[in-house]
């Protein structure tokens, strides 16, 4: 990690007076608590989060219907989406789909459902499938009726190319008014997620189209690697209400109610999926 001029005086005391976390601050902050950090000092950065998080109270875990499209016909889809209680239908598409099967099953629960499919690998695979640009391969899930896509990662973080592809769709989908949440792996290194985090920031800033950020437990983090995330998202992302842990009983042990508890408090709704 870069040497940087910044202190931890100066770090806590812009987080005393509720600014903005920058880039610098977020890698000087992980930069001292690597090596040696003084527990007042730390419980002041968990502060800071905490005040976060109780002017963006956790929401309920999303409520959608799930919904296998394989061996269904679109009027199959449309009567389960129709009679479906929840306000969103989740379209589990087959790898496999073509572009125009998964446009006639998102019409045909759009029609009765806001719906919720795909992930930005997704929308590469049908542009690629179908020899269709993204561009248009958004447009056309767009008149389909889709209404948000899973923002789910799965690039490494020193994949500074798959990341850019990840964002460039994210910004096509929001060009066609289709919202997106977005993820952030535990396995990226500090200064991949600050800088990841920042990036978020920055595109909610100017476009205001993610409706979640999700924290992904693909690794084994230590409670503490794991809390000081929580606080750093919660800190860095002042533009997103909704913050949510995801996929941790799948990925490793189940977390402690207690460490569940303490991620509650630094400002995380907790959900096995998204």
């Amino acid at each position: 990690m870069p040497k940087l001029n910044i202190t931890l005086d100066a770090i806590l005391e812009k987080l005393d007076k509720g600014e903005r976390l920058g880039i610098d601050e977020a890698l000087g902050f992980l930069a001292a608590s690597r090596q040696f950090l003084n527990r007042d000092a730390e419980e002041k950065f968990f502060d800071a989060a905490r005040r976060a998080a109780k002017k963006n109270p956790p929401p309920l875990a999303l409520d959608g219907e799930y919904i296998t499209t394989a061996n269904k016909t679109p009027s199959d889809i449309a009567l389960a989406a129709k009679n479906s209680p929840k306000s969103l239908v989740i379209l589990m598409v087959s790898d496999e789909d073509a572009l125009e099967s998964v446009e006639q099953v998102v019409q045909a629960a759009s029609a009765h459902k806001t719906v919720v499919a795909l992930s930005p690998d997704a929308v590469l695979r049908l542009a690629s499938s179908s020899g269709s640009k993204v561009t248009e391969t958004v447009r056309r899930l767009a008149l389909a009726g889709l209404g948000i896509v899973s923002g789910k990662l799965s690039a490494k973080g020193s994949d500074d190319a798959a990341i850019d592809e990840y964002f460039s769709v994210i910004m096509q989908l929001h060009k066609f008014k289709i919202k997106t949440s977005v993820w952030l792996p535990t396995s990226f290194s500090d200064t991949e997620k600050v800088m990841h985090l920042a990036k978020l920031r920055e595109f909610e800033d100017r476009t205001r189209c993610f409706t979640h950020f999700f924290l992904h437990i693909n690794s084994k983090p230590s409670d503490k690697d794991l809390l000081r995330t929580v606080a750093l998202s919660r800190l860095m992302l002042d533009n997103i209400k909704h913050i949510s842990l995801v996929d941790y009983a799948m990925s490793q042990p189940r977390l402690t109610d207690a460490l569940l508890q303490q991620c509650v408090e630094l400002g995380v709704n907790i959900t096995e999926q998204a």
